[in-house]
């Protein structure tokens, strides 16, 4: 946490550096927030009284920009999900008949400068997983929590797309070649079969996943030299080359493998704990290695490492949010949502979730992880008369901030609840009228 209090703060902007090197940009980053909220909720005395102070200064308004963690706990999860609809339908549109994305689509949705040069890294028709898994995930996660046909539609034939391929490739070409392994893809890949499988309760994406968790293996180092402590579970970024000169062999970067872990938190959570579980915690302790203890570097990451000199320096260094959203996962947060079907409806939130549709009313009950403020997002429904908390009618609100209460976007078929400050909770929503969520539709 000290990265996000101390290291990368600048109190004059109130804001946070996005690493330390050759650019300085100032902001208030989604995972930052989401890193710090979950140091406010998993720590004591004196860190996660600080991690409040410094959330109270920095979340802003509750209908603002918050990223697309932290609105599960504190924000507005229809402001965020509304926010991304430029960019799904964005992908959408790029899809290919396959299923699948190719480089020049990649370059589209990143919206990319210099494509000439960045074409020497690949073919503009180049198709590889890392040009399309990302974006697999994120339209199966908006169709599991709202419902919404044409996303998961396009998901589902793009993770058909990745079962095509057997390498992932392809994540990181902003300077790496196409053709070069790349761990992030395997990461991407087992999001996007993940949400497939809670998407669908098919089985056989679970074991989609699984097969990507294991392309993921190559890159880490799963053995040491007992001279070069950094090397246990340190990640190789790609088997190959920047620009086809600057090597990664023996040169681990750890955000990647940070990123791999917590793509297997999702997989543990969907029940393959082994060996995952070992491979997630091993990388978490190489990360915890690889921190910085010297003043004005304290908690951040380099962003790679020479393991010929065990060295730690490097020309920039990385916040630590992986590391930070990894753990909280490892403490018992969710990576990911949990979703309940209920005639035609959809509950979803940070915890255990059921749901039953009883005459003309909505009944959920919800057990979290961990006490604290919770936002429970229920989609496919309009005109309800009434919202009930543990039998107790809550109050709607323009801005879900504070207190509990609840507010809806009757146009989009969403209601969102806020729960100020539980650990478990039972809801009902009276006489809620069942519409079909078109967020993606033309």
């Amino acid at each position: 946490m000290q990265a996000f209090l101390k290291t990368l703060w600048v109190e004059e902007e109130n804001g946070w550096q996005n690493g330390i090197g050759p650019a300085r940009n100032v902001g208030r980053y989604g995972p930052f927030l989401a890193s710090v909220l979950m140091g406010a909720r998993w720590l004591g005395e004196p860190t996660g009284p600080q991690c409040v102070e410094r959330l109270q200064r920095t979340l802003g308004p509750a209908n603002g920009f918050r990223g697309l963690e932290a609105p599960w706990y504190e924000g507005s999860l229809i402001e965020a999900y509304g926010r991304r609809v430029g960019g799904h339908l964005l992908a959408m549109q790029r899809q290919n008949d396959d299923g699948g994305w190719d480089f020049d689509d990649w370059l589209a949705i990143r919206r990319k400068q210099d494509v000439d040069r960045l074409h020497e890294l690949g073919a503009g028709e180049r198709s590889e997983a890392g040009f399309g898994a990302l974006s697999a995930s994120q339209l199966l996660r908006l169709a599991r929590v709202t419902g919404d046909a044409a996303s998961g539609e396009a998901g589902l034939r793009a993770v058909d797309w990745l079962e095509s391929l057997l390498i992932p490739r392809a994540a990181q070409c902003w300077e790496v070649p196409a053709h070069a392994p790349d761990i992030v893809a395997a990461a991407d890949a087992i999001r996007a079969c993940i949400e497939a499988y809670w998407l669908t309760g098919d089985a056989g994406y679970r074991e989609q996943a699984e097969s990507w968790a294991n392309r993921g293996l190559p890159f880490i180092y799963l053995w040491a030299d007992p001279e070069l402590p950094s090397m246990l579970y340190a990640s190789t970024p790609v088997l190959g080359a920047t620009w086809y000169t600057g090597s990664w062999y023996g040169r681990p970067v750890q955000w990647c493998g940070l990123n791999y872990a917590g793509a297997l938190s999702l997989l543990i959570e969907a029940g393959s704990a082994d060996p995952w579980s070992t491979i997630r915690d091993g990388l978490l302790s190489s990360g915890y290695r690889q921190q910085f203890t010297t003043a004005g570097r304290i908690a951040l990451i380099p962003d790679s490492i020479d393991l010929t000199l065990d060295g730690l320096e490097a020309d920039y260094w990385v916040p630590p949010y992986q590391l930070a959203l990894t753990l909280s996962h490892r403490l018992g947060s969710l990576a990911t949502p949990r979703t309940a079907l209920a005639g035609g409806l959809r509950v979803s939130a940070m915890g255990q979730v059921s749901a039953q549709m009883q005459g003309d009313q909505l009944s959920a009950a919800l057990r979290f992880p961990e006490p604290g403020a919770h936002h429970v997002l229920i989609a496919g429904l309009s005109g309800q008369q009434e919202v009930r908390v543990d039998g107790k009618t809550i109050p709607q609100a323009a801005a879900l901030d504070g207190q509990t209460a609840w507010s809806a976007d009757e146009s989009r078929g969403l209601l969102e609840i806020r729960l100020a400050d539980v650990a478990q909770a039972d809801i009902e929503v009276v006489a809620p009228e069942p519409v079909q969520v078109r967020l993606l539709n033309p």
